[in-house]
């Protein structure tokens, strides 16, 4: 698996496809308010300062399989955001190898603290988020407690 950074339209159209999928498993309008508007400007979204998105693809056949990005938030913190990894690579552990890269990012671009926020019924997911080290926090950004759960990283504690 290679992990990098869009380079085409290809990619961003292969991104719109993933997060497409990702927005119908949970078809949920509470917690995906502007998640078509963004959709409609993901590129644009994601290149200006303190935006980035990663893609991430096989190796052996150059499919995009996985995507996650980091949007800057405050001045010491960013947040993950679109981490999600199509359903025929689940279970290889790749959610997990996209989490870590954008921790590395993170921590290289200066940031103090990761946050994000993943729905109640995305179990695996929290369980990668505990396992690397993120705690349970109040919302942060108005999510609706009864919907979502947030989590922080404080880089610091992180094993590099």
């Amino acid at each position: 698996m290679t992990i990098r950074h869009p380079q085409s339209d290809k990619d961003w159209n292969e991104i719109i496809t993933l997060l497409s999928a990702y927005r119908n498993a949970y078809a949920d309008q509470i917690c995906f308010p502007s998640f078509d508007e963004e959709l409609q400007s993901l590129e644009k979204t994601y290149a200006g300062e303190g935006m980035y998105m990663f893609i991430a693809t096989n190796d052996e056949n150059r499919e995009t399989i996985g995507c996650v990005a980091l949007h800057h938030f405050s001045e010491n913190t960013t947040e993950m955001r679109r981490l999600f990894v199509n359903s025929s690579y689940r279970g290889q552990h790749l959610g997990r190898k996209l989490a870590e890269h954008v921790i590395e990012v993170a921590h290289q671009l200066g940031y103090a603290y990761i946050n994000l926020d993943t729905m109640h019924e995305m179990k695996a997911a929290q369980a990668l988020y505990a396992q690397l080290g993120f705690e349970v926090i109040p919302p942060y950004h108005h999510q609706p407690p009864e919907r979502l759960k947030c989590y922080q990283l404080e880089l610091k504690n992180y094993r590099f």
